[in-house]
């Protein structure tokens, strides 16, 4: 697998990287502020941060599975399970977090 990254491919990689991390930061802030806002009406606010779900969008990144510490891509059903458990009574107490969704890809 050659490491050679063309200059166009970075510059627009970089160009929809702000857009991008400007939207998720917005998702996060908003989650937290609704969680504080509403929270006495009894109203939980998450956001979730899935990383690498195998979608029709990212069908191949089996390349970097050797970087995700439990060996798969995460599927759909791994977000649609948080997500239903989130909306559910039993996580009544858990408001204000962001849950990233990623088999260990981002531990630091």
């Amino acid at each position: 697998m050659s490491t050679h990254i063309s200059r166009a491919y970075l510059i627009e990689a970089l160009r929809s990287v702000a857009a991008y991390s400007a939207s998720k930061a917005g998702v996060m802030a908003l989650a937290k502020s609704i969680a504080k806002e509403y929270a006495s009406f009894g109203v939980t606010s998450n956001a979730l941060a899935p990383t690498l779900i195998e979608t029709d969008i990212i069908k191949d990144m089996s390349q970097l599975v050797w970087q995700i510490p439990v060996g798969r891509l995460g599927q759909p059903a791994d977000v649609a399970d948080l997500a239903a458990f989130l909306c559910s009574e039993h996580a009544g107490f858990i408001t204000g977090v962001v849950v990233d969704i990623n088999g260990g890809y981002l531990i630091h």
